[in-house]
């Protein structure tokens, strides 16, 4: 193609799109060109040219340099903080405009970000010591707000939900009076202390907004196939390579203490600290038990990742997690053994009898230690800190009959972040693990309802949790469609696991312990309209 020719299509087009296409073809080559006859710059029309396009490209690259060299700097400046920074704010973006291309909402958006920060925040907390979990927890309370008509409707169906949320009414209205009439509550303790009461139920309000989501009934199942290879090899990295891990993992380190004698530390895998690996890893294999008994397309594979999150549980070392694990094990079997004979279930009680008894036996001398520390010595001093801390919630109970001393006063976030005096006056600062903070003093759960509501506001909780319970094993034993039970499963053996094992364990204090069976029972009932629907 000659260049005379070349710029006579280009005349006859007046079309910045086609200029481009010629001057390719005139950059493949060509050695010299010549100028059509009466070619004049006079004749090409400049205004078809897009000025406003070419100043755009050019402040877009300019901005682009600009990025650059403030995430250089700064990350020169501030290291790894900065660096997370701005990949979790490139994350963010691109996520955004990837779902709204996608044709999601901004909700939508966001709470697929919450979920992924589930399992995120503590890995950056170990790297960085950036705590962003308390962040994770204010958007679980901004995003339960989607849930609330589905919550509703809940309430309206089932008579035992009602009853379940009308029992924590009755507890959040008595630590509200008791706040009043005791006179104790600081008024930034009290309110925080309010917060962290009502999060459960606002978590079980975000799975009902999960469950809007599209293919949110295989949430779990998605998880649970694909966080078993992190979790195994950093747990395989801390135990290889300790020093290197410390290096690495600088927040909080390797934790000395193993229980079992198994492995060389209590592994903790993405999380922060063993009991929430353990946790997770126990709730994970209950879910595959119960897919494996309730899905026969399921079944081989959800065999092999029970087994695989029962190793994570025990590599987390957690021996409360592990006696919890077993007796929620046995519930889903009993609860889920509609049509089984007796002679079946006589053999799931013999199974679970001589698995508790070969743990008692192999480890009875942990076992009588523990409970000389709990006070079972003929003295009865009490030296283990949870003892203590119990200890001490029951005297504040008794000493402040009926209702307790009111919200932010002992034992729960609300008193740890704003208000310790209730500590100082019983003593407590005189016991070696007082100055270690969190670590014991948030450790357990019913410590804090028994101190600040009394034993009527206890009694209330418990109640609260154990129709919760009742609730989710009806729909798990009613459940037809093999997806929704094995959600129903998860829900109710995890409020099972969660009660058991709060005894030494924060349990529903700490929202990340009773996450995923709580949003189960939104995402159960979502997935039993749809296969009704189907």
């Amino acid at each position: 193609m000659s260049s005379g020719k070349a710029f006579q299509e280009m005349f006859q087009g007046n079309n910045e799109r086609r200029l481009v296409k010629i001057f390719r073809k005139l950059a493949t080559g060509v050695g010299s060109i010549s100028l059509p006859r009466g070619f004049s710059l006079r004749s090409i029309s400049w205004r078809e040219i897009s000025w406003r396009s070419l100043i755009g490209k050019s402040l877009l690259v300019v901005f682009l340099l600009f990025s650059l060299l403030l995430i250089g700097s700064s990350t020169a400046l501030m290291g790894t903080l900065a660096a997370v920074f701005w990949v979790g704010l490139a994350g963010v973006v691109v996520s955004y405009l990837y779902a709204r291309f996608a044709g999601y909402t901004v909700f939508s958006v966001g709470l697929g970000l919450m979920l992924v920060m589930y399992f995120l925040a503590p890995l950056v907390f170990k790297v960085t010591g950036v705590n962003l979990v308390n962040k994770w927890q204010f958007y679980v309370m901004i995003f339960a707000v989607g849930g609330l008509g589905s919550g509703m409707r809940l309430l309206q169906q089932s008579q035992t939900f009602r009853w379940s949320m009308g029992a924590l009414a009755v507890f959040l209205m008595l630590t509200l009076i008791s706040t009043l009439f005791a006179g104790r509550s600081k008024y930034d303790a009290g309110l925080y202390q309010f917060l962290s009461n009502v999060k459960p139920v606002l978590i079980i309000l975000v799975g009902f907004a999960v469950a809007e989501m599209k293919g949110s009934e295989g949430l779990v199942w998605r998880v649970v196939k694909t966080l078993w290879l992190p979790m195994l090899l950093l747990m395989v990295f801390q135990w290889g390579a300790p020093n290197l891990y410390s290096k690495v993992f600088k927040f909080p380190g390797v934790p000395p203490v193993e229980y079992f004698g198994i492995f060389p530390s209590r592994g903790m895998g993405i999380f922060e600290h063993p009991s929430f690996a353990s946790t997770f890893g126990a709730l994970m294999s209950l879910y595959c038990f119960a897919v494996a008994r309730s899905d026969p397309d399921r079944k081989s594979q959800a065999v092999v990742f029970a087994v695989l999150y029962f190793i994570i549980m025990l590599g987390g070392g957690g021996r409360g997690e592990l006696i919890s694990y077993l007796f929620a094990a046995f519930c889903i079997a009993l609860v889920g053994s509609k049509g089984r004979s007796l002679g079946q279930m006589f053999m799931i009680v013999l199974v679970v009898g001589i698995v508790s008894s070969v743990a008692y036996f192999v480890y009875k001398e942990s076992f009588a230690e523990e409970a000389l520390m709990w006070g079972a010595s003929a003295s009865g001093q009490i030296e283990h800190p949870r003892a203590q801390l119990y200890d001490g919630a029951i005297y504040i109970a008794n000493k402040y009959w009926p209702l307790g001393s009111g919200l932010g006063t002992y034992g729960g976030a609300g008193s740890f972040n704003f208000d310790m005096s209730m500590y100082y006056e019983l003593g407590f600062n005189s016991f070696w693990w007082f100055a270690a903070g969190e670590n014991y003093i948030m450790d357990i759960y019913w410590h804090n309802s028994i101190a600040e509501a009394g034993w009527f506001g206890f009694c209330a909780l418990l109640i609260h949790y154990l129709l919760l319970g009742f609730y989710a094993a009806g729909k798990f034993r009613a459940e037809s469609d093999v997806r929704a039970s094995a959600l129903w499963a998860l829900a109710f053996s995890g409020v099972v696991f969660n009660l058991l094992n709060s005894l030494t364990s924060p349990a529903f204090q700490d929202p990340r312990l009773f996450f995923f069976p709580a949003i189960c029972i939104g995402l159960a009932l979502k997935c039993s309209e749809r296969g009704v629907a189907k």
